[in-house]
């Protein structure tokens, strides 16, 4: 998962982002021995405090000054909190949403699934608040039976999603690389490599807070990478299912 502080460069002319950095918010503290060298020089600089007129300091006294000066500046800024920041590899980062709205807290997502984001920006999505449905129509309306309404991604389908698509190794087998982690489908087939769905694989009735992901390709080397990032995020909350086919073996997540 993204940490809470995140830093992002674009250019509003190039599709891309340029630059992604991770924040981390670092507490200042000196060590003893900084500490004690600080309490040294500020006791040396307090007795030039008014910086002695030029005929009273010569040259070298002067630039050994300045160094002192300089190396208390450099403690203190130590002694302060601090970010740290990291650039990320944006050659994986395929999509980014970024919603930020007064007195809320800012939604930022990496990597939507592309299933998610066509519905998003569907013009005849209908967003239903109160119980009144809310459409966007680039032409005249016409009514749009509830039944017709496309069901959204959950947030943990999309959740899960995000998880695999930030695996940082690229696919080992010869027959997945430069394929995709996260697939999605496409007309009768898939893209990628591993679908998620609220569906399970087996057509199975879908369980309330249950995400389902199933490779669509033969995994072998890279199932293990798959398997490693989800339990980094889920812990317990993960099981692998053997099924017989085993085409239709799986990974469980239970909210």
């Amino acid at each position: 998962m993204p940490p809470r502080i995140v830093r992002v460069t674009i250019d509003l002319k190039d599709p891309y982002v340029k630059v992604l950095e991770y924040g981390q918010l670092i507490k200042g503290k000196l060590t003893e021995d900084q500490a004690s060298e600080l309490v040294e020089l500020e006791e040396v600089l307090m007795e030039f405090s008014d910086f002695a007129s030029a005929e009273d300091i010569n040259d070298e006294k002067r630039k050994e000054l300045m160094g002192k000066k300089q190396r208390a500046e450099e403690l203190k800024n130590l002694e302060g909190d601090h970010l740290s920041w990291t650039e990320q590899d944006v050659s994986t980062l395929n999509s980014l949403l970024i919603m930020m709205r007064t007195d809320w807290i800012p939604v930022y997502v990496e990597n939507i699934p592309q299933e998610l984001l066509v519905k998003m920006l569907d013009p005849n999505l209908t967003v239903h608040i109160t119980g009144q449905p809310v459409t966007t129509i680039s032409e005249e309306p016409e009514p749009i039976p509830v039944a017709a309404t496309p069901a959204p991604v959950s947030d943990n389908v999309a959740l899960v999603s995000e998880v695999i698509s930030r695996i940082a190794v690229k696919p080992a087998m010869s027959a997945n690389k430069d394929k995709p982690w996260v697939a999605t489908k496409v007309n009768d087939g898939y893209h990628g490599l591993v679908y998620v769905s609220k569906d399970s694989p087996q057509g199975q009735q879908s369980l309330a807070g249950v995400v389902y992901a199933w490779p669509v390709k033969y995994l072998k080397d890279d199932w293990e990478p798959v398997n490693l990032a989800l339990k980094a995020d889920f812990g317990d909350k993960l099981d692998w299912v053997r099924t017989d086919p085993g085409k239709f073996s799986h990974w469980v997540v239970t909210f």
